[in-house]
């Protein structure tokens, strides 16, 4: 069975997240998780698995946070949670779903494909925000392009613009869409980066090691943005 979480599933949520190896935002940002989108579980008589899917301002429904309990892993059960997700998403009207997958995440990004999804980006990560004391700062509509709006990708040009700020320096240039939330769209030279809060992006492209310099820790991920065109269900 599919249904809706409900606070009361918030111990079973992270104690599969924890199980299946990922110690990461879900757990840390606690039963708040619950409370932006909807959270799907996989029952059977026992909670085995759940996904998060979000509507954002694009038509498009974002999935996140895949997680199969260990012991049910190669069942099947997160492609046919998945496979609800994606009708949750059409019953919506959403046009488009897409999602973020790790380069390293070999099972992920097969069962995506396996679904569908295409990559359409990929996409450097690293924590940490710009030093930004010398750059111009102008506020912006934007109205096109697939922007990073905190760890989720829309695109603007099919919805209403999404505000944002555009810091510029020489031939730097740093789109900030949400606070501590930084793209990298132009640089000439090397920025500084500092500090562990929000988190910065750019596209693989950029090369990062060479881009950023003055950060402790310099730790750098990568991942796929990948979409799939939805069918939504007509109104009645």
């Amino acid at each position: 069975m599919i249904r809706k979480a409900t606070p009361d599933d918030w111990h079973s949520i992270s104690d599969i997240s924890r199980r299946s190896g990922y110690e990461d935002y879900i757990n840390r940002t606690g039963s708040s998780y619950l409370e932006e989108g909807e959270v799907l579980l996989y029952e059977d008589g026992s909670i085995k698995a759940f996904s998060k899917i979000e509507y954002l301002p694009d038509n498009s429904v974002w999935f996140s946070g895949l997680r199969v309990d260990p012991d049910y892993w190669r069942s099947g059960i997160g492609q046919k949670l998945s496979e609800a997700s994606l009708k949750f998403g059409t019953e919506k009207g959403c046009t488009t779903a897409r999602l973020l997958v790790y380069d390293d995440n070999a099972r992920s990004l097969g069962l995506v494909e396996k679904l569908g999804f295409r990559m359409v980006g990929k996409y450097n990560f690293i924590y940490g925000t710009p030093n930004l004391e010398d750059f111009d700062t102008v506020e912006i509509a934007l109205d096109q392009g697939l922007i990073n709006l905190g760890w989720k990708f829309m695109e603007t040009s099919k919805a209403h613009p999404v505000k944002a700020s555009l810091h510029s320096f020489n031939e730097w240039r740093i789109l900030e869409t949400r606070e501590k939330t930084f793209e990298i769209l132009h640089t000439g030279k090397p920025i500084s980066l500092s500090g562990k809060e929000g988190f910065t992006c750019a596209r693989s492209s950029m090369n990062l090691t060479e881009t950023v310099y003055n950060y402790a820790g310099l730790d750098i991920s990568s991942g796929f943005v990948l979409e799939k065109a939805l069918n939504p269900t007509p109104p009645p």
